[in-house]
Formats: C-alpha cells, structure tokens, sequence
C-alpha cells in the first residue's frame, strides 16, 4: 500500500474555515474535533484538511453512498494536483482499508452483524415504498462483499492497516443503531483521534442520548451558523414559504365523521348513570383517606372522577376535593383530555393484563370507542388519532398547491427554474398503464405528484423523476441523458432509455450492472443543465448529501417532521452555485390544516420543524427561526385566511430581489452579530409579580400602616401639649414615623430595584441558575466570560427574552433548557419551589419546578434554593417524592393549570 504525498489545499480558505484551523491544536486537546456547520459551508473540505495535517491512516464513515463518493470527488478536485484520477491509497471497501479508506455507516455495521438491518419505518406496500426498500440502487448504504467478521477479526484488519485517524460525517446518524458497532470499533482501536462534523447535532434528545453523543464525538468545538455563511456568500439568500389547505372532501368527510361520533359519544356518556354510578363507587372517591397513597401515585386519574362527575353533577365531599383543589369552583372543566385520562384508567388500568375482565357498562364503552375509531394499543384517542393525523400529513390537497407553485415558480423564473419536490414515497400505481387511463391521485408520492403536474401541461415546464427504482425524464431531455452518461462513465450497454406507455413525451432510464449506482450523478448533471427544470424524489435519496447546487426552488411535501432530516432537505436549495452570484432560493412546505379552534397535527409537525429553520422574518427586519416570522393565521384559522396567507405567499416567492434586499439590510447590521438561541418567556410567568405585587407591596404598606399607627397614638398621646408646642411635636412625630417605616421602605425599595423592571427580574433568576449549573459541573467556562443578557422588543410587547452570552454550545444549550423548565408548566418535578405572602387578608402561594439537570441531586437541588433565596427571594424547597411533597406537587400542577392561559416560554434563535 502506497503513502500519498502531503495532502495540500488547492484553494483559498474562507474565514470561517481559517478560524477553525488556527485553532485546531486547542479544538483537539481531548483528541477530537466537533464542528457543526450549515449545509453548504465545506465541512467535507474542512475535514480533509484536518486528516492531511494528522497524516495518519483514516477511516471517513457517510451515511450514505452519495456523500461517501463525495468524499473521494472532493479529494481528488481540491487536494491533488489537477487531472487526478483516484489513487490506490484510497479504498471504498472497509474490509480491505489503505491509508484513506471511506464507507457507510451500515457497511460497517454490515461488516460484523450479518443479518441485522435497521428498522425498516416505510410502507410494505411495492408501490408504496421509499428508497429505503431499492435494492436496485442501493442507496443507503452498500453490502460488504464477502462472510461477516468477528468483532476482534475487524479491528485486527483495522489495526492492521494502521487507522489512527476516525471521521464521522453527518455525525448524528450515531443515534440509530449504528452507533453501538462504532463504539465497539472505536474503544478496540489504540490512541485514535475523532473528527466529527454534522449540520444538526441532537440537541433535541434525552440526555443519556446527549451524553453518549458526546462521548464519541466530544464537546462542540466550532459552529458556523446559516446568517454568517450568507453573509460571506457561502450560500444564498432564501425565503421559507408556508401554503396552507383543507382536506379534500373525502378526507374532510373521514374527518367530520370521526369528530360528530366522538361528540355523540361525550354526549351519551355523560349521560350514562350507570357509568357516573361506577365512577362514584369507586373506592377512591368513596374513601379517599385510606387510599390516599395510591391517590397521590395517579392524582390525574384521581382528578379526572372528580372532573367528571362534577360535570354531571354528582355530589363531592370536601375530603374528595381538598386532595387535589382548594375548592369545588377549582375543579378543572371537563373536556376530551380528562375524558381520555379518565376511560384509560378504568378500560385499561395499570397492572391488569389484556385479559382482564370489565363490568358490562365498561365492555359496552370499549366496543363504542373501538367503533369510533378512538383505541389505538390501549390508548384512548378521542381528540388526536392517528388516522386523522394521517390524512392531514398525507393531504391530497396539498397536491393542487404542488402545482400552483410549480407554475408561479415557472412564470417568475422562466428558464432559470431548477425545482425539486421531495416527498417520502414513490406510490408507482399513480401512473397510467395507457394513454387512456385516468389513474385516481389519492396518496401522496412521487408518482402521484409527476402526475398531478404532467395533467395540467404547464408550457415550457420540464418534469423529472429521480427515485430509486423509477427515474422518468421528457422527450427533450433524452439526448442530455445520454451525453452526459458518457461523462460520468456509465457503459451504454448498461443504459436504457424507454417510452412510458401512457405518454410519448416521457421517457423511463435505467442503468443497471456495475453503473447503477452513477444514476444520481447521471440525473444531477441533466438538471443542473437545464434539460429537467422540474425534478420529483424521494427525501432518503435526495434529502441529505445530494449536491445540486442549481436548485433554487425546494417544495418539501414530506410529514417527516425530525430536526435533523428537515434541516437537511432545506440544505439542498441554500447552496450557492457558482457562476451565479444573485442566486435566491425558496424553500416550500406544505400543510393542511382543520378549520376552527385546533388546526391538527400536520400544523403542529411545521411548526416544530421550523424550530430548527433559521431566516428573515416577514415581520420585521430581522433574521430568526420559528413559525412566527411568516404571520401565518393564527388559530381558529378560516378558509379566508388560508386563501389571504397564501396569495401573500406567492407574492413574496415572486419578489425574489426584496428577499436578497431583506437578508442584506439585516445583515450588514455590525460585524459583531452572532446567531444567538434565548428563552421567549411572558413577563407573567416571572416571580416579577409575586416579588413587586406581595412582597415590595407588602413590605411597603406595613411601613406605612404601621407609621401612620404610631403617628395617631403619638397624637392622642400628646394632645393636651399640641396647644403650646404644636410645631414641634409635629416635627418629631414625623421624625419617629420615619425612622419606624425607614426599614420597610428601604427594603421595599431594593427589591423594586432589583426586580421592579421585568428585566432584572429575569435577570436574578438567571445568575440563580448560572450559580447553580456551576456548582453542578454542568458549565465550566470561566464565569468571568459569561454574561447574562436580558432584554425585551418594542415588536413583543408582554415577552422579555434571555440569553447566555460566551460559553461552548452545550452550556448555552444546558442553560436555556434549564431557564425553560424552571419558567414552564409544573409536570413531575422532584422537587419545588414554593414562594409564600401575605397581604392583609389574602395569602398568595407561587409554585416553580426545579429543572431535572439540578433536582437530579439532592445537593444541587438545596444549592439552588440558597441561589434562589440570594438572588430572587424567600422561598421552601419541596422534594415530591414523599407524601407531603406530593401533595403539595398535586395543588402546584393545579395551580399551573389555572394559569394556563399565561403563554408559555419558547425557545428562539435570532441573529444579533
């Protein structure tokens, strides 16, 4: 096996990349390197640099097959002398590694697990399936030839080859299963060094998941976020573009049928009295105190027989409601949430096994609730199921805003279009089998999209498909395919292009043999040329590591709703493309959405997606994620709001100069900006109003009260003396007064100086907590290069926001996480904090929940209530784990249902 000479970059570095290189010593004095960075911004670049100055013999690990090829192509154009073929150190097969050896994540799991495979998540239906299933393409990942090795048979090969250096690309992938043959791998290997480089670390999972994460990759070291990679010309302008619909009339029929049959359902069981008598039976209600244990282990069921048999009127004894209210007037509303709490407790209660016997009247409930559609395993779903859920993702009436787009994008664009539309599934009966036949659209999926375009014969339009078992290009594109199959290798005995039976101006190409795999590149070449302008996929082909920098029009028409895979579709239009430097992209997304109060599930999975998108708002000139930024109609929505949203939105996808305009104005703002993430919270969720209103108030008016006391017994004292000296006994009256209210008033005064505004309210809370995640290890950055920062917009009148400046991403992370959780709704805490005052007559009683990272021990959950006496107030710290505790925990949910109406604190990331 030959050496290769010193690996030199052939280019100029970007700013960014310099940064990290400089400090590359540092970055890796535990051994690793962590980078996140936007798609777009060179990490595979970046990373080569890195294993060049290392020199030592490397194993890059890909995802799939397309970025492991992007490797070897991005070595061989960026690092070798021009005119480069691939050297013979370099090996795509891991079980016969050279100096550079690169491969999939699942070859290597492959490698030593014969027979396992990843769970399949697609539709076993053939024309249903997603990439995932091609065997054809084989896409994901590609089968080691040759028998299974043992654990200790690999690393020997491996060890054999001498691999010092480990390279992890799109790193979060380590969450499936093929983190656990990795480890393996990397604690066999001696002194070995990671790189890892991702676009979307899981900053969203649990934290044993975190932890593991980090452990194999380390600490982030560097991130590069999307503002400063468009400010650099790294990528491109762009807008996210939110089209909204209603379910088609067979899906609203599905729909409205579910939701009248539940409404009947609520309707006959609250009037049920053979039922309202089971519930009033039950031991709990009939003897609370001597199931009081239990009560306190499932307090929501406990509350949902309350709430139930209060609604049909059914006579509460003050024993039964003082376990979980202060009075029968703060009984909670019954509605479908406490009714699905309340079925599921007696149909399926805990312990008892499937063949567990009911009463008639509860058999007679279960076979209804079957009827409806409302039991999905053992969970009662009157409200979210997940057949409605379904129809919503997979609307087919997102298909007619599908070509809506295509045909403004076509108009504004013309011949520049470059459109893709990713979706989950391929759904090959879409397609006509002859000319005459009018195949029904009726799931979403590639086929079904290329038809829906294909029908209205759009002028000048040019559709494609790319999946893996079906790619279709027009008439016109046929002597582009061929062309370019010649550049990119493939054998013409291994390439057929065939007529498709329902059309003549649509073409199949197959390429089959040892150039299968060539068909993604093949295709990329034709529609970065022009010859497709519109190109339908499938997200597992097309949706993470497909280089098309051409694209400048995305529609995602996927209900994958992951933080990492949506940020990864939204990458493949935000590239820039050289040779066209006023590039501007849009990226889609499309939602159907239910009339009235709850707009479904399919709002809900945007709205969560759009937590990872960064981008210039609508609403002012300012760049930030989250939906809020579009001023998408809020619920209840209506038909005429969707139809005013949307025209909006084709307004602003044609006025693609004012997006460029829009992003340059934000961003030449001061060259100190940064992406920073800060909690969004309601000033009525801080103790700011139990500090100014009980406290300060308190402390205040008994100054006074008490002054304006001792003033009259000081004059009914000295009444006979006022005639001769009455200025004086004034004077010293007032005197006394003063210096009697002087304490209260001075502390009343320092307490509105430290949290009359809201924003030193906040403020204390913070260095509460800071102080806190030090003294639990969880930040260690230095604390004199940390900072606080609190502060609230003219645009967000009620919400103060809160950030942490300096500090690695993961404290910043730690931090906001906690500051969210403290200021949020109370769930199951271990322990509490419970705030006490008196004013006159009326006692107020405050609850906040101590974040898990702290109440994980009990040091630190003690710690952190002396923080919180320093710096906030008075204060009891309430451990909910004993029967006290527990009932104290029940009355805080209670009272932080009561103030559901307070809008809770979010997360937001805006460029500052």
């Amino acid at each position: 096996m030959n050496n290769p000479p010193r690996l030199e970059f052939r280019k100029t570095w970007r700013d960014y990349q310099s940064k990290i290189l400089k400090e590359l010593e540092s970055h890796m004095d535990d051994e690793k390197l962590h980078v996140v960075a936007a798609p777009g911004s060179g990490k595979t670049i970046l990373g080569l640099e890195v294993v060049g100055r290392l020199n030592s013999p490397t194993l890059v690990l890909a995802p799939t097959i397309a970025i492991r090829d992007q490797w070897v192509q991005r070595l061989v154009e960026y690092f070798l002398p021009e005119g480069s073929t691939v050297p013979n150190w370099v090996s795509k097969d891991i079980r016969n590694p050279r100096f550079f050896t690169v491969a999939t994540y699942q070859a290597l799991h492959s490698a030593f697990n014969e027979g396992e495979t990843d769970e399949d998540n697609g539709d076993n239906d053939d024309n249903a399936t997603s990439d995932k299933d091609v065997n054809a393409l084989n896409i994901l990942g590609e089968q080691p030839s040759g028998p299974s090795l043992s654990i200790n048979e690999f690393v020997a090969t491996l060890k054999g080859a001498g691999i010092r250096t480990v390279v992890l690309d799109e790193a979060h992938h380590l969450r499936s299963a093929w983190w656990k043959s990795l480890i393996k791998i990397v604690d066999s290997l001696e002194n070995v060094k990671i790189i890892a480089l991702t676009a979307t670390p899981p900053y969203d999972v649990p934290d044993f998941e975190w932890q593991r994460y980090v452990d194999l990759c380390g600490p982030v070291d560097a991130e590069i976020p999307i503002p400063e990679l468009v400010k650099v010309g790294d990528l491109c302008p762009h807008q996210d573009l939110v089209v909204l619909s209603t379910p088609s009339k067979r899906e609203n029929k599905e729909i409205k049928t579910f939701r009248k049959s539940v409404d009947e359902f609520v309707k006959q069981l609250k009037q049920n009295d053979e039922f309202a008598k089971t519930v009033f039976s039950h031991p709990w209600i009939v003897s609370p105190d001597l199931y009081e244990e239990e009560i306190l282990e499932d307090p929501e069921f406990y509350s949902s027989m309350l709430i139930f048999l209060n609604a049909v009127n059914y006579p509460l004894t003050k024993e039964s409601i003082k376990m979980v209210a202060d009075s029968a007037r703060s009984i909670p509303k019954l509605n479908l949430e406490w009714l699905e709490i309340l079925l599921k407790g007696f149909l399926f209660p805990p312990g008892e096994s499937r063949s567990y016997h009911l009463p008639l009247v509860l058999e007679e409930i279960k076979s209804e609730l079957k009827k409806i559609g409302a039991i999905e395993r053992r969970r009662i779903t009157l409200r979210k199921n997940k057949r409605i859920e379904r129809l919503l993702k997979q609307s087919i009436s997102k298909l007619d805003n599908i070509v809506k787009i295509v045909e403004v994008e076509l108009e504004a664009l013309g011949p520049e279009l470059r459109m893709v539309i990713l979706t989950d599934y391929i759904r090959k009966d879409a397609l006509p089998r002859s000319p005459d036949e009018l195949t029904p659209l009726n799931k979403m999926g590639v086929c079904t999209i290329f038809e829906a375009v294909r029908r209205k014969n759009i002028p000048d339009l040019k559709l494609g498909i790319l999946s893996g078992s079906v790619v279709v290009v027009p008439e016109s594109a046929v002597d582009a395919v061929r062309r370019f199959a010649y550049e990119v290798g493939v054998d013409p005995i291994n390439l057929n292009i065939t007529g498709l039976p329902f059309s003549d101006r649509f073409f199949q190409v197959r390429v089959s043999g040892s150039d299968q795999s060539k068909i993604v590149q093949l295709m990329t070449k034709v529609f970065n040329s022009g010859a497709v302008n519109v190109l339908v996929g499938t997200t597992s082909l097309l949706g993470e590591g497909w280089d098309a920098p051409s694209i400048n029009s995305l529609v995602i028409a996927s209900f994958v709703g992951s933080y990492m895979l949506s940020n990864q579709m939204r990458g493949r239009a935000i590239r820039t493309q050289p040779g066209n430097p006023t590039k501007t992209a849009n990226i889609w997304h499309l939602v159907c959405v239910e009339t009235g109060d709850d707009p479904g599930e399919d709002y809900a999975l945007m709205t969560r997606r759009f937590k990872a998108f960064v981008g210039i708002s609508f609403e002012e000139l300012i760049i930030e994620n989250g939906i809020d930024r579009l001023g998408l109609p809020k619920p209840s929505i209506s038909k005429r709001e969707i139809e005013g949203s949307n025209k909006r939105m084709f307004e602003f996808a044609r006025d693609r100069e004012g997006i460029r305009e829009r992003w340059n104005d934000a961003l030449v703002m001061g060259d100190e900006y940064e992406l920073v993430e800060e909690i969004q919270t309601h000033k009525m969720s801080l103790p700011r109003g139990f500090v100014l209103y009980n406290t300060i108030a308190a402390l205040f008016w008994q100054g006074v009260f008490l002054g304006l006391y001792i003033l009259i017994e000081y004059l009914r004292a000295i009444r006979v003396a006022l005639a001769g000296y009455l200025l004086f006994y004034v004077q010293f009256g007032i005197l006394l007064v003063l210096i009697v209210m002087a304490p209260f008033l001075l502390k009343a005064l320092w307490l509105f100086i430290r949290h009359g505004p809201v924003r030193s309210s906040l403020k204390q809370i913070g260095r509460a907590l800071l102080a806190t995640l030090y003294f639990a290890d969880e930040i260690r950055t230095d604390r004199s290069n940390l900072e606080i920062v609190v502060e609230d917009y003219e645009k967000h009148t009620g919400f103060v926001f809160c950030h942490l400046k300096g500090g690695s991403s993961r404290e910043k992370w730690v931090y906001l996480e906690a500051l969210q959780e403290l200021l949020g709704p109370i769930e199951n805490p271990r322990y509490l904090l419970v705030r006490k005052s008196r004013l006159l007559f009326f006692q107020r009683v405050d609850y906040h929940p101590v974040p898990k990272i702290i109440g994980v021990r009990k040091k630190y959950a003690e710690y952190f209530a002396q923080m919180w006496r320093k710096y906030v107030g008075k204060m009891d710290l309430v451990y909910t784990r004993r029967k006290e505790g527990r009932k104290i925990l029940i009355h805080a949910r209670n009272h932080s249902l009561s103030a559901a109406f307070v809008p809770r604190s979010k997360r937001r990331t805006r460029w500052k």
